[in-house]
This record gives structure tokens, sequence and C-alpha cells, in this order.
């Protein structure tokens, strides 16, 4: 597992764990305006693997509570969460610093072998609403298209 200052934004989302995928896809956009950033990341993965990087998601929050944001010295929290009602599985982490002008949210949910992370820091509730709407649209798409991705 590597190091809690991985889960600083805007790192590779899921490569926090240490996994690589057999294949990814991934997309990034930023507001030119209020600097919110919405990141998407699709990793598929070999047999059983999808589930081991789950697993791994939890653990490296249990093991980093917390991390010195190294730009501004300041302390930033983090929290996780499983989340139910998304995929096969999901975890939601939450980064929060009261040096940022908004916190992080990352969800990582596991369909089959593909496992889809997405980041945002768009709006007051720490990314939450924007990322779970992202979240949801490509899981929809994922899930339609079922092919070898999609399946367990």
């Amino acid at each position: 597992m590597r190091h809690c200052a991985l889960l600083r934004p805007p790192d590779d989302q899921v490569s926090l764990t240490g996994v690589e995928g057999v294949s990814f896809a991934q997309d990034s956009h930023i507001n030119k305006n209020t600097s919110a950033e919405l990141d998407q990341e699709i990793d598929v993965y070999r047999g059983t693997t999808a589930a081991d990087v789950m697993k791994d998601v939890a653990k490296v929050v249990a093991a980093c509570p917390s991390y010195t944001d190294s730009d501004t010295h300041s302390t930033v929290k983090v929290t996780g969460t499983s989340t139910t009602g998304l995929a096969d599985e999901a975890y939601t982490i939450t980064l929060t610093d009261s040096a940022w002008e908004s916190g992080t949210t990352l969800i990582a949910a596991r369909v089959g072998t593909a496992v889809l992370s997405v980041l945002s820091t768009e709006g007051s509730d720490n990314g939450a609403a924007s990322a779970k709407k992202l979240a949801e649209h490509v899981l929809a798409s994922v899930k339609s298209r079922s092919g070898s991705a999609g399946q367990s």
C-alpha cells in the first residue's frame, strides 16, 4: 500500500492502492471560473482483483485518517464510508481542510471487474453531489454495456 500523501487530489484515483489494471480510461475537467475539478477514471482488472482493489481503498483510509497538505501545511482530515446502491460495491472518501475553499469527494465503485473512480471538488458539499451524479451516469453506461468489463 502506498503513502497517505497520495490521497491528496488530483492524484490517480484508484492507483493509490498500488494495484494496476489491465486497461483504463480517464477524463478530467476544471471549471476555469471556480477552479472546481471533476475527474473520472475506469480501471479494468483480471479475475477478482477489482474486489481486492476496493478492499485496499478502505484500508488506505483507515491507515491515513489525516495528513499534512504540503502546499498549505495544514491538516487534511480523511473520512471514508461504504456506499450502497451504486454498484456491486462502492466506497466514498471525503477530504476536508479548513485552509481549502472546498473539500474533495472521491467515489470508488466496482461493477464486475471494472472499478470506476470519480473525484469532485464542485459545490459547497465537498463535491459529494456532483461526484455521485457523475458516478451514477458512468455506472449506468458500464452496466448497460455489460461486456467483459462489467462481468464478475
